[in-house]
């Protein structure tokens, strides 16, 4: 076995009801900033829960923040430097990936005081304010990663801030938050989870112990996303997505993800395809795309969904994913043949692409592209 290296320094509480304990995990903090989405948290009423547990834990002021999809430097920024004059002291991330990452971004910027997209790829003076996050859905895993995926309008592209310090201090995971969220969005984040696993599990990064982690995700993922599907309101399902998701985010922590979340984050960027959609789109092609460098485990990831160890098994994959209405073919989320070249180009530039098995250049990221067509 290699020599290889494993940190996860979250804690992870899971349970239905955890938050209703939220002011026994604040760290004696009296000035809080919670991030959450645009619109759930307030709609919900789960803003103005969380604002009530936290004076009552003693929390002397709280300043909320709303992030939006695909979180913008700026809006961080924003948000970070209402932190920063509260003199706030904990950042809570309450919602989704977005809302999770603008969390990190702000727990960042708000003590060093300089733009976040100025900030990525440093090392920054100051340490960033303790993280606590709550999902609300079972997607990113971001509540246990070092990443914060934004977007850096300057170059109009995706950036990842991320240092020792973004990892959260505790992610707290209540499967009751989950109920409720719409089918739509529940296929969007459960396909992100199932990414996460299956890349990180193929990546060129992996290591034993994420391997076990990914397969554990994966075989939780291929029947519980159905079944909260069929189920939204059994809190049974919601949970096993919610831990899978959570175990899935601690495998890209350490593996990170491959050429297919390089592909997904054009659709996003030019196609408004959300992220997991986009990610979904092109995992079963990815997977074949690189079977050769990695037949025993794409072939296991196969035989996970019933199917032979062969190149044939990814026909299993993609019906689970068309009976989660997941559209696998490029054209229809509005791909010509006219943007191939660019859109490889770009993919050539991720850093996610090099993780990948196999080894590739602009004319096979071409090839696949046109075949997923």
């Amino acid at each position: 076995m290699d020599t290889f290296r494993y940190h996860a320094p979250t804690e992870i509480r899971f349970g239905a009801g955890l938050l209703d304990e939220l002011g026994k995990h604040i760290r004696g903090a009296r000035r809080v900033c919670v991030v959450t989405g645009r619109k759930s948290a307030e709609a919900s009423g789960l803003k103005e829960r969380i604002e009530t547990l936290l004076h009552g834990s003693g929390v002397e002021k709280v300043i909320f923040g709303a992030a939006s999809p695909n979180p913008p430097c700026t809006e961080v920024d924003a948000i970070g430097a209402r932190a920063r004059t509260a003199r706030c002291e904990l950042v809570i991330g309450v919602g989704g990936g977005s809302a999770m990452d603008a969390a990190k971004g702000v727990a960042v910027g708000a003590p060093n005081a300089a733009p976040v997209a100025e900030l990525v790829g440093t090392t920054w003076p100051s340490r960033a304010l303790p993280l606590l996050m709550i999902p609300t859905t079972a997607g990113t895993g971001s509540e246990v990663n070092q990443y914060a995926i934004l977007t850096d309008e300057r170059i109009d592209d995706k950036v990842n801030l991320s240092g020792p310090d973004t990892y959260p201090a505790l992610a707290l995971l209540d499967p009751e938050l989950t109920l409720g969220l719409p089918v739509e969005y529940t296929v969007d984040t459960g396909v992100d989870a199932f990414c996460h696993a299956v890349e990180g599990y193929i990546s060129r990064r992996a290591t034993p112990l994420s391997d076990a982690l990914a397969l554990e995700a994966i075989t939780r993922v291929r029947h519980a996303l159905p079944n909260a599907v069929a189920r939204p309101d059994d809190v049974g399902a919601r949970g096993e997505m919610l831990y899978a998701a959570c175990v899935a985010g601690l495998v890209i922590a350490q593996a990170g993800t491959t050429i297919v979340h390089a592909l997904g984050y054009h659709l996003t960027l030019r196609h408004g395809v959300s992220h997991g959609r986009a990610n979904a789109a092109l995992i079963a092609q990815g997977l074949d795309f690189n079977y050769d460098a990695a037949p025993t485990k794409i072939g296991r990831v196969y035989e996970i969904f019933g199917a032979t160890r062969d190149r044939a098994g990814v026909e299993a994959l993609e019906a689970w994913l068309h009976d989660l209405g997941v559209v696998t073919s490029l054209a229809e989320y509005g791909v010509t043949d006219d943007e191939i070249g660019p859109y490889a180009a770009y993919v050539m530039t991720k850093g996610n692409t090099r993780s990948s098995p196999r080894v590739v250049n602009a004319e096979d990221v071409e090839w696949l592209l046109r075949k997923s067509l």
